[in-house]
């Protein structure tokens, strides 16, 4: 199968032009630079935002944990396992698991 070759016109004065000048591909090079650094900037204000909510997650769950008491009123302890098998919740938080999370386990 025979290739065709296509030629284009362009002038050489004004390829002799760009080129001397050097202008279309610094230019060029600066977009791409300005591009770049706003994709940079944009990805690492995303990746600040996620690990602010995360410190801030573990904040709330460490004062939490701080804050609250073992459930010890033994009415108490039967209105909550009576409501927990009406809602059919059947599983209980293992000490085990406190320990894993670094949790303090009463």
């Amino acid at each position: 199968m025979p290739t065709r070759t296509v030629e284009r016109s362009v002038s050489p004065a004004a390829i002799g032009h760009a080129a001397a000048d050097g202008r279309c591909g610094r230019r060029a090079l600066q977009n791409h630079d300005r591009l770049t650094v706003w994709v940079v900037a944009i990805w690492l204000s995303g990746v600040a935002a996620v690990l602010i909510l995360l410190v801030l997650g573990l904040a709330r769950i460490w004062w939490l944990d701080r804050l609250t008491v073992p459930l010890l009123d033994e009415s108490l302890l039967r209105l909550t396992a009576d409501l927990s098998r009406e809602l059919g919740l059947g599983r209980r938080a293992a000490p085990d698991c406190c320990r894993q999370s670094g949790l303090r386990c009463r």
